[in-house]
């Protein structure tokens, strides 16, 4: 058997062999698999929940907020864009939610930083520097970590703690978490 025989006999065979287990030269392709999108589940860890001092630092670290999940309604942040979460230290009524209605008087903001994605957080850094020190970055996969200061206010004392909610006018009850705290002369 000649040489060239013997390669097409091999090839034949070769196909013979892939089509037999359903390959074919279209279906040998290899085709990249689209990536399930990734599940947020918000939560917020704070270092300190029991026998807090008034002027005490808290570190709050947040994980699971979807970036693109509250779009802005109003301004600082563009209409339309991304405008993250606000994470507040404050003095809440048992009922606060903006989802269920609950409207500003329900929150006394007594620290109030803000998680924003990178694209608004440039934005609003450029167009409204005065927000600056109080913002941080709302990383791609959810994440942000920073301080806030805890406070006791005479009037209208009510849950305190550590809250998130949408920024910019957004509604999402995902979003809207609470970490309780105590203080030390509560107890």
């Amino acid at each position: 058997m000649s040489r060239r025989l013997g390669f097409a006999l091999f090839a034949s065979l070769a196909a013979v062999a892939a089509s037999s287990i359903g390959l074919t030269p279209a279906s040998a392709e290899v085709t990249p698999t689209p990536q399930p999108a990734q599940a947020f589940t918000p939560k917020i860890e704070v270092s300190k929940t029991a026998d807090i001092t008034p002027g005490e630092d808290l570190v709050v670290k947040g994980s699971g907020f979807d970036p693109a999940a509250n779009v802005s309604l109003r301004p600082p942040v563009t209409v339309g864009q991304p405008a993250g979460v606000y994470v507040v230290f404050g003095s809440f009524a048992d009922n606060w939610q903006p989802s269920t209605g609950a409207d500003a008087t329900t929150r006394t903001l007594l620290d109030t930083k803000w998680a924003v994605p990178q694209p608004s957080y440039d934005q609003v850094s450029t167009d409204f520097p005065a927000q600056k020190p109080r913002m941080v970055l709302l990383n791609p996969d959810g994440t942000f970590e920073l301080t806030v200061k805890t406070k006791k206010v005479a009037e209208n004392p009510r849950n305190y703690g550590v809250y998130t909610y949408p920024g910019g006018g957004a509604v999402n009850a995902a979003h809207e978490l609470a970490v309780k705290v105590t203080f030390a002369s509560d107890t």
